[in-house]
């Protein structure tokens, strides 16, 4: 299919039958790892990845989490990054 290989967690439309309220749900609840700025360590986002069993997170250099991007790099090394973009384990 279309993401058989990629998995997402969510996407910014319910094109793929999600009924609304759990889609919203959903945003509510996983939503809060890229908008928070000012983040000093891994712990909220870990629970949140084992909650939703998300197992990589790519970071954009447009979410505001990327503020924070050295704090966390400097705990946990990214699986790769460049200057736009970056993917970390997570929940584990």
């Amino acid at each position: 299919g279309l993401y058989g290989t990629h998995q997402m967690v969510i996407a910014d439309r319910t094109s793929y039958g999600v009924p609304l309220d759990v889609f919203n749900k959903l945003v509510d609840e996983v939503s809060p790892i890229f908008i928070n700025r000012n983040v000093n360590n891994w712990q909220f986002i870990d629970r949140v990845c084992r909650k939703h069993s998300i197992e990589i997170l790519i970071l954009e250099n447009s979410d505001p989490i990327w503020e924070s991007f050295a704090i966390l790099r400097g705990q946990r090394l990214a699986l790769y990054e460049n200057a736009h973009y970056a993917l970390f384990a997570c929940g584990d």
